[in-house]
Parts: C-alpha cells; sequence; structure tokens
C-alpha cells in the first residue's frame, strides 16, 4: 500500500510539473501571439494609408491630365 502511495504522489508530481510547463508555454505562445498581432495590425494600418494616399495621387493626376487636355483643345 506504501509503495502504491508513493508511486501515485510521485505520479502526481510529475503531473504538476507537466501542467506548471504548460502554463509557462502556453504563456509564452499568448505573448508572442500578440506581438504579432500588433506588428501586423500596425502593418496594415500602414498599408491602407499608403493605398489611400496612392489613389489621392492618382486623382491629382488623371485631374491634372483632364485639365491639359482640355487646354490643348481650347487652344
Amino acid at each position: 500500500m506504501r509503495d502504491e502511495n508513493a508511486r501515485l504522489a510521485l505520479e502526481n508530481e510529475e503531473l504538476q510539473a507537466q501542467v506548471a510547463l504548460e502554463k509557462r508555454r502556453r504563456q509564452h505562445v499568448e505573448a508572442t501571439l500578440e506581438r504579432v498581432t500588433a506588428f501586423w495590425r500596425v502593418a496594415e494600418e500602414d498599408v491602407t494609408a499608403k493605398i489611400k494616399e496612392l489613389d489621392e495621387i492618382k486623382k491629382s493626376k488623371d485631374g491634372d491630365q483632364d485639365g491639359e487636355s482640355g487646354n490643348r483643345v481650347s487652344q
């Protein structure tokens, strides 16, 4: 009976150590996920801003070209 109790106590300690290790791993993964998510969020915001900027440049160039062709026609 004592041998069985000792074996169960040892098994319990091993399981507790495994649980603690898995908790640390999970915390590490969650922290990594937070960092990666923050990075991609900022990258997405930057890309969105650049797309808007390019759209504005294209619109202004299209407007300039329309104005130029109008000037040529009126000359």
